[in-house]
């Protein structure tokens, strides 16, 4: 019993086909020392743990992304964080939300992009009781013309890459 509650905790990888994204709240802000989520307000106050520690505490930007995904038998619902959604990315969060502070119409056109993409993904179940979603470990796109996503908005917004 104890074997097969083990099994269930274990990574597994396959491969999928991402059917949507939920780009409302692809990113959060998160302290730059611990990685702790903060508010959203660009004026709040930092990670109130490491300002005692250090007075370079600041913040940057980490991925969250919700996509659904199909499989060969079923369609799940997976929560990619930052690593994960990098590779499919191409950048990082910070990057990502200044092009969007420019183009407004980029959060929407990002979820367009990923839509049919082929990955080969690592899922593994939360290990927060609370949590809802499977975790992406890994998000590998498999296409051999695969651009990431921020390389094809700033291509088509003409932006200049950092």
């Amino acid at each position: 019993m104890a074997a097969a509650a083990a099994a269930l905790r274990q990574p597994w990888t396959t491969l999928c086909t991402i059917m949507a994204a939920d780009t409302s709240n692809p990113s959060y802000r998160a302290c730059s020392l611990c990685d702790r989520p903060l508010p959203d307000s660009p004026s709040s106050s930092p990670c109130p743990l490491c300002i005692r520690h250090s007075s370079a505490a600041g913040s940057h930007r980490l991925f969250r992304l919700l996509i659904s995904i199909a499989t060969s038998d079923k369609v799940l619902i997976v929560i990619c964080f930052d690593r994960a959604t990098r590779a499919i990315f191409g950048g990082s969060a910070d990057e990502f939300f200044d092009l969007c502070e420019l183009h407004p119409d980029a959060v929407w056109m990002a979820g367009e992009m990923m839509v049919g993409e082929i990955c080969r993904v690592t899922l593994r179940r939360p290990t927060n009781g609370n949590a809802e979603h499977l975790r992406a470990v890994s998000l590998v796109p498999l296409r051999a013309e695969f651009r990431p996503v921020i390389a094809r908005l700033r291509s088509l917004y003409r932006a200049p890459s950092h």
